[in-house]
């Protein structure tokens, strides 16, 4: 790796005060949370000039013990949720709450928790493991007992979470891996024996539910392909082999397929880059990016301004922000999207649930299925229509057909939440205007509707994305916008 390129387009914020052990962004990119041995530290990270973190909020534990895992809540709804754990105890924090942020702590499992993860399809399920032979899914509004757990014959040092699919999850015990279906969860749905040493890092794709990633104290990062013909697969899909150098992270790009990985902190000692690598180049990494003075503990990305970037935790007191440029994200497998042939892929990925879970049954103990895991799953139409999407809704309600045409108070009386993460949440009638929201997961779309006084008659509403309210980037709105002005122009012209 002599010959790597080296970078450092960075921003550093700086807590001399603090030695942090490990820290979490949040799903907006602008805050972190730094675990400072027996307390938490909220600071914001929105500044391009980086400088020195003042805490905007401090969280003091109950307990004497260190904190070992932090984990920001990945909804929107729930943005200040964040998660930490001491020994066996779980405790959630709301971070806006005046009085009492401790939302709840209880022990989450007998030995101390090596790992937690919040779902990424409901945001009050997080799980948790530990060395019990034991790991536990919990329900933070119902501390009582476990919503679900699963028994293995080793203690398990991680878990994760699927990031598309809600029903999987994956967990590392010593050097194998098992997936589990969370409807299932009386026995692993794969077994994978993946290297030959102690898996220090696992994560989850970001687009493809069938893709996770995992990296050793063997010093090789493996790429798993797990389908359900093969959730247990011989080899993996590619790998990368650093030499004798044992690797301590290995974090996904989430928009290609590259990776960003670093060494095990103790055992390298001067080794203080963060190396990103192609998926599909293992014989040498892009690029190296240089500016930490102490090893690298921790790695997160974050979408913030358009972008992603990669944020570093390192013993010498500093946090790094790093953007990529166009040449080396690219490298790392993203591509440059025509925003015409992107239209289609657009709608799915944002506004349709990204959340895919199969049409059997989803709950727990065969119980009514949890909000955001029971998503409909949409039928084909038996003939192509122009594109639309639910935000189309308020101005034509689908349920009740009349060939007698409704006034717009009409249509708002009428409108009816379908699918139900869309929500009409303000109606003037008498500014001919509405307002409706989307969520779904980590994504929040806010758009604003605006009716003209000839509507429905061959004039189309025009639409505005609430920039405070709406979570998807500029790309996305423009070509977003285009396939709904285009369904709703349709729409109107039936009325001519």
């Amino acid at each position: 790796m002599a010959d790597t390129v080296g970078y450092s387009d960075s921003v550093s914020f700086t807590f001399p005060d603090w030695q942090a052990l490990t820290f979490a962004v949040d799903c907006t990119g602008k805050r972190a949370v730094l675990a400072v041995q027996k307390w938490l530290a909220v600071v914001n990270i929105e500044s391009e000039q980086g400088g020195e973190c003042k805490a905007l909020r401090k969280l003091a534990k109950l307990n004497k013990y260190e904190i070992k895992a932090a984990q920001w809540c990945p909804h929107v709804k729930q943005l200040n949720y964040l998660a930490s754990t001491s020994q066996e105890k779980l405790e959630v924090w709301d971070i806006e709450a005046e009085r009492s942020p401790l939302l709840c702590s209880f022990k989450a499992q007998i030995r101390p928790v090596t790992d937690i993860s919040w779902s990424c399809a409901e945001p009050d399920l997080l799980a948790t493991c530990a060395v019990d032979t034991l790991f536990n899914v919990w329900d933070i509004r119902d501390t009582k007992r476990a919503k679900a757990s699963f028994r293995s014959t080793a203690g398990a040092s991680l878990v994760q979470w699927n990031r598309v699919n809600g029903s999987l999850l994956a967990s590392a015990h010593d050097s194998e891996l098992r997936i589990w279906d969370l409807r299932k969860p009386s026995t692993a749905l794969g077994y994978i024996t993946a290297h030959t040493s102690r898996i220090h890092d696992i994560d989850w794709s970001f687009r493809d539910e069938n893709v996770l990633t995992s990296c050793s104290h063997d010093s090789t990062i493996k790429f798993w392909e797990i389908g359900s013909e093969n959730p247990s697969p011989r080899e993996p899909v590619a790998a990368i082999k650093i030499g004798a150098q044992p690797i301590w992270r290995a974090r996904n790009y989430p928009a290609g397929n590259g990776v960003a990985m670093v060494f095990v902190p103790a055992l390298h000692a001067g080794e203080n880059r963060v190396l990103l690598w192609g998926r599909h180049n293992s014989s040498s990494p892009v690029v190296a990016l240089s500016g930490h003075t102490e090893p690298v503990l921790e790695l997160a990305w974050r979408r913030f301004r358009e972008e992603w970037q990669l944020v570093s935790l390192s013993r010498d007191h500093s946090l790094r922000v790093w953007r990529l440029n166009e040449q080396i994200a690219q490298q790392l497998g993203q591509a440059t999207v025509d925003p015409s042939a992107a239209r289609e892929e657009s709608l799915t990925s944002t506004l349709v649930p990204i959340i895919r879970v199969p049409e059997e049954e989803t709950s727990f103990n065969n119980g009514p299925p949890p909000r955001h895991l029971a998503t409909p799953t949409p039928t084909p139409s038996p003939s192509p229509p122009p594109p639309s999407v639910p935000m189309a809704s308020p101005a034509a309600p689908h349920h009740q057909y009349s060939p007698k045409l409704l006034t717009l108070m009409q249509e708002f009386t009428l409108f009816k939440s379908d699918p139900p993460n869309l929500e009409l949440e303000r109606t003037d009638a008498s500014q001919r205007s509405c307002t409706v929201k989307v969520q779904q997961g980590v994504h929040l779309v806010r758009l604003s509707i605006s009716f003209p006084s000839h509507y429905p008659y061959g004039a189309a509403p025009s639409f505005n994305f609430d920039r405070n309210g709406t979570t998807i980037d500029i790309t996305s709105q423009q070509e977003l916008n285009q396939v709904v002005a285009c369904a709703c122009m349709h729409s109107s012209s039936a009325h001519l």
